[in-house]
């Protein structure tokens, strides 16, 4: 079981953020469509055991609000774990390859990136270890001559 879920904590908070943002942004145009689509209507509805006639905007207008708060904040919820574990499958790997290319750029050819099966970038893996290979076998043969 995983203990530390933010390896590249700046990224997965930056990108955490922007997709809190997103839902609100939506939870808002969501309620100003429905504020704007109902504007020039009228309802009728029981309220205790009277009748009430009222613009449908007034009537609706806190039932809207909670039910979109409601289903927004159940979203964010459920988006922030899944969020929280599938970004961990992107910055794991991110971590790994800038570790490795350090590790490259200092000399050191011998250097192979491994990851997960189930993590992103695999493509970039295994051109940085192509890389890696073609210039080990360059070098050595430079070296051998």
């Amino acid at each position: 079981m995983r203990r530390n879920y933010f390896i590249k904590k700046n990224f997965q908070v930056n990108f955490f953020m922007r997709f809190i943002l997103l839902l609100a942004i939506e939870a808002c145009l969501i309620f100003a469509l429905l504020l704007m689509i109902s504007s020039n209507t009228i309802t009728t509805g029981y309220q205790d055991a009277s009748l009430k006639v009222e613009r449908t905007t007034s009537f609706f207008f806190i039932p809207a609000l909670l039910i979109v708060l409601i289903i927004g904040i159940a979203i964010a919820l459920a988006g922030s774990i899944v969020f929280i574990l599938y970004s961990h499958s992107i910055a794991g790997p991110l971590y790994r390859l800038e570790k490795d290319m350090k590790a490259i750029a200092e000399g050191d050819l011998t250097i192979r990136t491994n990851m997960r099966k189930t993590d992103q970038l695999v493509e970039i893996k295994e051109a940085l270890n192509n890389i890696t290979d073609t210039f080990d076998k360059r070098i050595s043969g430079v070296l051998r001559l």
